[in-house]
């Protein structure tokens, strides 16, 4: 169930207009990232049941851009992530049927740098219902 958790939070930032060009990878992609333009990852780090058909996912978003880039270029891409994920009213669309939405809490939403990268990592608590 991970991995589509990932791909349900992968295709929600895909289509937000605010990520257009943007590279949108899962967690268990095995794509490579570029290390010169921004990039976001979807990640799901633990699935665990609660009953037969409800479960409690913990994901991250991690958005991730090169410290050469202007900074208020990524100040504008941090704000479209946390401006999405406060209305993120269309998340549930991008589950599938097998595994619904049935909520999303925001848990923590933190700003870093590296000595080569700009990071944001929004950590959610999913509440899903699989059948």
């Amino acid at each position: 169930m991970n991995l589509a958790v990932e791909q349900s939070l992968a295709t929600w930032l895909q289509n937000l207009p605010a990520f257009d060009g943007i590279a949108i990878h899962t967690g268990q992609s095995n794509a490579e990232i570029p290390g010169d333009a921004p990039s976001i990852i979807a990640a799901c780090e633990s699935v665990e049941a609660m009953s037969t058909t409800l479960h409690k996912a913990t994901a991250a978003i991690l958005l991730s851009t090169p410290s050469t880039q202007d900074i208020e270029q990524h100040r504008q891409l941090v704000d479209s992530l946390r401006s999405s994920l406060y209305a993120a009213t269309a998340l549930a669309n991008a589950f599938t049927p097998a595994a619904t939405l049935l909520g999303a809490d925001l848990q923590t939403f933190t700003e870093s740098q590296t000595d080569d990268r700009w990071l944001c990592t929004a950590q959610l608590t999913l509440g899903l219902a699989a059948i």
